[in-house]
C-alpha cells in the first residue's frame, strides 16, 4: 500500500475508533426527490458530520454540520434549437451531481417540545452531465454523443424529524443556481457540412426531497 493511501486509511481509522463521541455524530442514508429541471426523479446518498465542536463553537445559536451528498438523475426529451417533432427525435442523458454543503442547525429557533430540527444551508455543486441524441429531419441523420462538467451555488432548508439518535427521518428544499450548459451536434452526411447546437437553457432548478440517516 502506498503511503498517502496507509495515512489516510490510518486517519480514518482513528476517527472512527479512537474518537468515539465524533463518531455517535456520524450519520449518513439514502433520499429521493423530484427536480423542477425537466421535473425528473432522482435519488441521492448523504453524509453528515457534526462539526460544532470541532470548531469549538459550542455556544452558537446554531449546529454546524457538514453535508456532502452524491445523487443520480436520469433525463430525456428534447430541448434544442433545431425545429423538429419529438417522433424524429431521441435525446436521453444521464447527471450525477456532487454537493458540498454546510448546514445550520436552529436549534435556537425552532418550536420547544417537539422533535422537529429546522435547519438552512448553503453550499458548492459539481455536476457532470451526459447527452445521448438522436435526429433524423430533413433528409439528415444527426447523432452525438457528448458530456460536460459544470458548477453551481446551492441554497437549502428543510427539518430533521429526530426519532433518535440512531433514525433521522428528513425533508428537504434546495434551489440550484447553475450555468447554461451547450452540446453540439454535427449531421452524419459527408455531403452536406451541416450542424445543430443544443443547449439546457438554465439549468437553475427547485429540487424537493425527502429521506432518511443512519447514526453510527
Amino acid at each position: 500500500m502506498k503511503r498517502p493511501a496507509a495515512c489516510a486509511l490510518f486517519a480514518a481509522l482513528l476517527l472512527l475508533f479512537g474518537l468515539p463521541d465524533a463518531r455517535a455524530q456520524a450519520k449518513a442514508g439514502l433520499y429521493v426527490g423530484l427536480d423542477s429541471w425537466r421535473y425528473r426523479p432522482l435519488i441521492g446518498a448523504s453524509a453528515r458530520l457534526d462539526a460544532t465542536e470541532l470548531v469549538g463553537q459550542e455556544d452558537f445559536p446554531f449546529g454546524i454540520v457538514l453535508n456532502p451528498t452524491l445523487e443520480y438523475r436520469h433525463v430525456w426529451g428534447f430541448d434544442g434549437t433545431l425545429g423538429v417533432r419529438s417522433d424524429q427525435a431521441d435525446w436521453s442523458g444521464s447527471v450525477y451531481q456532487f454537493n458540498g454543503n454546510v448546514l445550520f442547525k436552529l436549534r435556537d429557533f425552532g418550536p420547544e417540545d417537539t422533535n422537529v430540527a429546522p435547519y438552512a444551508g448553503a453550499g458548492l455543486m459539481l455536476s457532470r452531465i451526459s447527452y445521448s441524441n438522436s435526429v433524423t429531419a430533413f433528409d439528415l441523420d444527426v447523432s452525438d454523443d457528448d458530456s460536460d462538467t459544470t458548477f453551481g451555488l446551492n441554497l437549502l432548508a428543510g427539518a430533521d424529524i429526530e426519532v433518535s439518535d440512531a433514525f433521522t427521518p428528513f425533508m428537504q428544499t434546495r434551489l440550484t443556481l447553475s450555468p447554461q450548459t451547450e452540446f453540439e451536434l454535427y449531421a452524419d452526411n459527408d455531403d452536406i457540412p451541416y450542424s445543430t447546437r443544443f443547449s439546457t437553457r438554465d439549468a437553475t432548478s427547485l429540487t424537493v426531497t425527502i429521506g432518511a440517516l443512519i447514526g453510527f
